[in-house]
């Protein structure tokens, strides 16, 4: 039946969302229910949580309701876990130090070419999952490339630090960039992210 169910809206490429009611399936084992719940993510469809039993909450105390959400997702949670976003932010994890060290490595030779010789560079790093997941990859590759840790004011006495910036605009980028503007060098871009990030990213902005 799923199958069949599910076939026209492949085949016609349609969005699909299923709202799972886990209680509606006690003749299904956890095993079963969940091969099922993966057709749906195969054919490219979202899961939702419809509630353990599909309770009437115009009948039902708030604190048994809730009690109906917590334990409506069970095992579509379990499903969605290796699927959907959660593969990509697996891909992402696993991209972000090879991405990062690339983008170290273009600074590494482009401040010898503004500023004539190696600096201590200060490494900018949002607070987020990201890098809260990856920090001690991030750490081991820079050790391995070489760097040592010293504070802020320690890397700012090197004298790359009092070269001239003129820039003025609305470009966020690194000094090294607006001291290469300054200097009416030849622009050069860093590493631009995995292309898959991007895509995942246009994707993102179309939900919305």
């Amino acid at each position: 039946m799923t199958a069949r169910l599910l076939e026209p809206f492949i085949a016609q490429r349609v969005p699909v969302t299923g709202f799972v009611n886990e209680g509606r399936c006690r003749d299904m084992t956890p095993r079963e229910l969940h091969a099922a719940l993966d057709m749906w993510l195969r054919a490219g469809a979202d899961l939702g949580n419809h509630t353990y039993s599909h309770a009437d909450l115009s009948h039902t105390p708030v604190a048994q309701y809730k009690d109906e959400i917590t334990r409506g997702d069970t095992v579509t949670r379990a499903a969605l876990a290796g699927r959907g976003d959660h593969e990509v932010v697996e891909r992402v994890t696993q991209a972000y130090v090879p991405y990062l060290e690339s983008v170290v490595a273009f600074f590494e030779g482009r401040a010898r070419e503004v500023a004539g010789h190696a600096f201590p560079q200060i490494l900018l790093l949002h607070a987020n999952r990201l890098n809260a997941e990856a920090m001690s990859a991030v750490l081991r590759m820079l050790r391995a490339r070489g760097y040592e840790f010293v504070t802020l004011d320690q890397a700012l006495q090197d004298e790359a630090y009092r070269l001239p910036d003129l820039y003025a605009g609305p470009g966020g980028f690194s000094w090294i960039h607006r001291w290469s503007i300054t200097k009416q060098m030849k622009p050069r871009g860093e590493p631009d992210e995995p292309a898959f990030i991007d895509e995942q990213y246009r994707k993102l902005q179309q939900r919305r």
